[in-house]
């Protein structure tokens, strides 16, 4: 059961709210275990999420997302944002999309690019 957890409006704190969600810690502990509340890589993810329990596939490496894509019961979203050229991470768990910067439904304002295969 994944809890809503939102960004703070105008961060670049999407990754480390997709860790709370998907690691049931609050924004605070996400930001403490990331160690700084800039814009996240990878990596960072990667490495909380296993030390959370998540498996990651790939090799802890993203995925292009491309016409032949599968993605698992549990993915984390890499977005491109279309009005400023930044990334942003969402989450996405049983076909439920939880987006740090809009509750409910993708911002809109972007496509996805890449993804990250997680599993519990």
């Amino acid at each position: 059961m994944i809890t809503y957890v939102p960004q703070p409006k105008d961060s670049k704190l999407c990754g480390q709210a997709c860790l709370a969600m998907l690691c049931g810690i609050t924004l605070d502990q996400a930001i403490k275990e990331i160690g700084h509340k800039h814009g996240t890589r990878t990596a960072e993810l990667v490495r909380v999420l296993r030390r959370y329990g998540w498996k990651i596939g790939y090799h802890g490496r993203l995925r292009k997302i491309s016409i032949k894509s599968v993605f698992p019961k549990a993915t984390i979203f890499k977005m491109r944002c279309i009005y400023n050229h930044e990334s942003h991470w969402i989450v996405v768990v049983d076909g439920k999309i939880f987006d740090p910067a809009c509750e409910g439904s993708v911002t809109g304002f972007g496509r996805l690019t890449s993804f990250l295969e997680i599993e519990k």
